[in-house]
C-alpha cells in the first residue's frame, strides 16, 4: 500500500508510483490549499488547486481526513471514498506537569503573575492571528505568547508592536510542552484548519481553549466543557469569551479540568489501529 500525503506537488509522486507499480493507494487530505490560495493573494489559482485535488484524491482506493467538517467539504467538492481518521495527541509529553515557572516568565516578558494567553502554529495570514490584539486591548494586563514560525511574522511583529506580546519562535518536545501548560488559556481563531493539532495539545495540557467556532474546532473542542466557541465573524465574540473565561468564578478551573479528560480520550495508539484498518481494507480492494 502506498500512503499518499497532501497529493499536490511531492505528494503526488505516490499517486503516480501507486499506479506505475499498480499497488493499491491511500490519500489523505491535511491542508486546504486552494482557500489558502485565496489568503496569498493567488486567487487566478484557486479554481485549478480544486481541480488538481479532485484529481489526485479520485485516484484512491480511499481518502482520509481528520475531521467531519473536512470531509463534508471533500464530499461536496466531488471527491470520492473518503472516510474519517480522527488524530490523537501524545498525552504524556504534552500534560499539566510540564508547567514551568521559568517559561511562564518568558512567554510573559517577565510578568508571570499576569493573565497569559497563548498561541501556536504557524504565523501565516489564514490564520487570523492579527485578531488577537482586540483581546489585548480588552483586557488590561493580559500577556500574549505567539510560538511559531512562518510567512507572516514579519507582519505580526510589526501589527503587535507595543503591545505585550512575546514572539518565541518554533518550540519542539518538551520545550513546547512546557509552553503550553505554563499558560493559562489557548487562543485559536484560525477558520480554515481541517483538525488543528495545536488545540488537542493544548487540551492535553490542560488548557482551555477559546476557538472561533467553524470547521474542525466543534469536533475537538466542546463549548462550555473543555473550552469556549465563539462566532468567528464577530471580533467582539471572541473578546467577550476571553473576558468570561477570566471573569466567572471557577471557569478556568473547569475548563482545565475538561481540556485533560478530553485529551485522555483521544491515543495515538487507537488512531494508529484505525489506520492500519483501512490499509488493510484498501490493501483487499473493498
Amino acid at each position: 500500500v502506498i500512503h499518499a500525503v497532501n497529493p499536490y506537488v511531492l505528494g503526488s509522486g505516490g499517486v503516480f508510483y501507486a499506479r506505475l507499480l499498480g499497488l493499491p493507494l491511500v490519500a489523505s487530505y491535511h491542508t486546504n490549499v486552494a482557500t489558502y490560495a485565496l489568503y496569498y493573494r493567488l486567487g487566478f489559482l484557486h479554481h485549478p488547486a480544486r481541480w488538481w485535488t479532485r484529481q489526485m484524491h479520485n485516484r484512491a482506493g480511499l481518502n482520509l481526513c481528520t475531521s467531519e467538517a473536512t470531509r463534508a467539504y471533500l464530499l461536496s467538492e466531488g471527491i470520492k471514498h473518503v472516510r474519517l481518521w480522527s488524530q490523537g495527541v501524545d498525552t504524556r509529553l504534552f500534560h499539566p506537569g510540564k508547567a514551568s515557572l521559568e517559561w511562564r516568565n518568558e512567554l510573559s516578558g517577565g510578568h508571570p503573575e499576569a493573565p497569559l494567553l497563548l498561541f501556536v502554529g504557524r504565523l501565516a495570514p489564514e490564520k487570523g492571528i492579527e485578531r488577537l490584539k482586540a483581546v489585548l486591548r480588552a483586557l488590561p494586563g493580559a500577556r500574549l505568547a505567539l510560538v511559531g514560525e512562518g510567512p507572516a511574522r514579519v507582519g505580526l511583529e510589526r501589527e503587535f508592536a507595543g503591545t505585550p506580546t512575546v514572539f518565541t519562535g518554533l518550540l519542539r518536545g518538551e520545550d513546547l510542552a512546557a509552553a503550553y501548560a505554563s499558560a493559562d488559556a489557548f487562543l485559536f481563531p484560525s477558520t480554515t484548519d481541517t483538525l488543528g493539532l495545536s488545540m488537542l495539545e493544548a487540551l492535553a495540557s490542560g488548557l482551555p481553549v477559546v476557538a472561533a467556532g467553524s470547521g474542525a474546532a466543534h469536533e475537538v473542542v466542546e463549548s462550555g466543557q473543555s473550552g469556549l466557541l465563539y462566532d468567528p465573524r464577530s471580533e467582539g465574540a471572541l473578546v467577550a469569551a476571553v473576558r468570561r473565561l477570566f471573569g466567572e468564578q471557577g471557569l478556568r478551573q473547569r475548563l482545565s479540568r475538561g481540556a485533560r479528560t478530553a485529551a485522555e480520550q483521544r491515543d495515538w495508539a487507537s488512531a494508529t489501529r484505525v489506520l492500519r484498518g483501512y490499509y488493510e481494507e484498501v490493501r483487499k480492494g473493498r
